[in-house]
């Protein structure tokens, strides 16, 4: 039937609600990113550099995910596909510039898991309310909602992984 012609909407048309939300997430994971490659040289506590390590591999998935979305036709592991990262690369709000050069100045240590876990905890809270609007929207995107969805569940446990740490490093 007429249905199954079109596999389940793969190339649907993105709106511009999806274009945003995708720039949107690709700029929040790349601070998230880039704070934790910090901390996985910096970090001090065995939970906090663990935490790093997750955090690592998951936004470098997660932006593969949203590149393949900014170009469907390509993946991380092409010449094009690397073009797409380099051209939808986010530029960084100077807030979150300034805390990128406060971290990458830091000497490793406990006052710098301290500032790593507040500036995820901080990123991880803009990150959660993306997913949140954006689903609020009711965008037509089954792709893109479905990562939101997914995103939302692990923002809210690392929210909650994180503002344990910082109960336990603020001792």
């Amino acid at each position: 039937g007429q249905a199954n012609s079109a596999p389940a909407a793969m190339g649907q048309q993105q709106s511009q609600a999806d274009r945003q939300y995708i720039q949107q997430a690709l700029a929040l994971g790349t601070v998230s990113l880039q704070q934790s490659n910090f901390a996985l040289t910096k970090a001090q506590n065995p939970r906090v550099k663990q935490f790093a390590e997750f955090e690592v591999g998951e936004q470098n998935l997660l932006a593969e995910i949203m590149h393949s979305f900014a170009d469907p036709n390509a993946t991380a592991s092409t010449t094009r596909g690397a073009q797409a990262a380099a051209s939808t690369a986010p530029e960084l709000p100077a807030k979150d510039a300034q805390a990128m050069e406060r971290l990458s100045k830091a000497a490793g240590g406990a006052a710098f898991d301290k500032d790593y876990v507040a500036l995820q905890i901080q990123g991880h809270q803009e990150l959660l309310k993306l997913q949140e609007d954006y689903l609020k929207q009711g965008s037509g995107n089954r792709e893109t909602t479905n990562v939101a969805k997914l995103a939302r569940g692990q923002i809210q446990e690392h929210l909650t992984m994180l503002q344990d740490m910082q109960k336990e490093l603020g001792r």
